[in-house]
């Protein structure tokens, strides 16, 4: 890919990784930025050594110099004064945005307390019923068992060979769970 610019061209196939158009623009862009800084330091270098050099012994010089510092004293607390009223409404409008944030994190908070106490009763009441239901079950095997024997010791007499299964079906269809 190369890069064009007044003075200078850039062929840099191999380290430019542009995925798009606006990626290349943006590195274009940053090229020329620091070519004309670089050159336009150079410029202001130059005349302030051609400045120096050729009337640093006189008077005038000395008082313009003055005068020009002066000047620009002034104009760097103007600018100064205008950035730090141009950033306290800045931090003003930060200051509120982090203020509605705060609020509806505790709204948010509020809420996660709400889920929070309902998923806590659901859990103690989940937790009763699996007791419940623990206690139904370990009662169950003693009905069966006891279904299966009378079932058992009522066959025996008539000497019939028992199936397990057909006894489990007609202790299914006895009421032993009390409906």
């Amino acid at each position: 890919m190369k890069i064009k610019i007044p003075l200078k061209e850039f062929q840099n196939s191999e380290t430019c990784q542009c995925h798009n158009f606006d990626e290349y623009e943006i590195k274009i862009k940053c090229v020329k930025t620091k070519l004309h800084s670089r050159y336009l330091s150079i410029i202001a270098i130059g005349i302030c050594i051609w400045q120096f050099a050729g009337n640093a012994t006189e008077e005038q010089f000395v008082s313009q110099f003055s005068f020009a510092s002066t000047i620009t004293s002034i104009i760097l607390s103007v600018l100064a004064i205008i950035m730090s009223i141009t950033g306290e409404g800045k931090t003003e409008h930060i200051k509120e945005q982090l203020q509605e944030a705060a609020k509806n994190i505790d709204k948010t908070q509020k809420k996660i307390k709400e889920i929070n106490d309902c998923i806590e009763n659901n859990l103690k009441f989940l937790n009763m019923e699996v007791k419940n239901l623990h206690s139904e079950i370990e009662k169950l095997p003693e009905t069966v068992a006891e279904n299966v024997e009378e079932k058992f010791l009522k066959r025996s007499s008539t000497l019939e060979e028992i199936d397990i299964s057909k006894a489990f079906d007609e202790v299914d269809n006895d009421s032993w769970w009390g409906e």
